[in-house]
């Protein structure tokens, strides 16, 4: 049991870590209206970089596999940001699709998540739920107007990514709250 407490505690403070970090990086974003838009794509490379490796940590370590969806997470957004990162001037003419697909299918995997903390009876479970229908919006927004989209990008990707990880953070302070029943309902599975 004290093993499977301390999974839980180092994968949440690793999260907060990892969401402070990207609420940084997405004020940056918000602020600095200068930001052209394969330097707002390299930026968000290194974010989807980042996350991308931090899940698939998750995944590995993390007990009974709750988090099953971190593993393709980890991998689209690893795929994604190399392509980001080291080809951002020939991205940059399809970002707002890209980002606008990434987000959709981020979302997807963050309603599965919610509606696994859901099953495990945890009150966080409505953060997740909230934040992927805003970003699915966010998502078919960029794909029905992407030129417009363009030139708001990092505005845009900055406010949901600050937004995105702020929620994110809440819920990992209500799931290390909540630590010792989770260890308890896995037990008893």
């Amino acid at each position: 049991m004290k093993d499977i407490k301390n999974s839980f505690n180092l994968i949440t403070f690793g999260s907060i870590v990892l969401d402070i970090i990207l609420i940084i990086m997405g004020i940056f974003m918000i602020t600095n209206k200068t930001i052209g838009p394969e330097s707002a794509l390299v930026v968000f490379g290194v974010m989807l970089l980042i996350s991308g490796v931090y899940a698939i940590i998750k995944y590995l370590i993390h007990p009974k596999n709750i988090f099953k969806f971190e593993l393709i997470y980890g991998v689209l957004s690893i795929i994604a940001a190399a392509f980001a990162i080291f080809k951002p001037f020939e991205v940059a003419n399809f970002i707002t699709i890209i980002v606008g697909i990434w987000l959709i299918v981020t979302s997807v995997f963050k309603f599965f998540i919610s509606v696994e903390l859901k099953n495990y009876n945890q009150d966080s479970w409505i953060f997740d739920l909230s934040i992927s229908a805003l970003t699915i919006l966010l998502g078919i927004m960029l794909l029905i107007n992407p030129f417009n989209g363009y030139m708001v990008l990092s505005t845009y990707v900055g406010i949901m990514l600050t937004i995105y990880c702020a929620m994110d953070m809440t819920e990992q302070f209500l799931i290390r709250k909540r630590v010792n029943s989770i260890v308890e309902f896995l037990k008893s599975k």
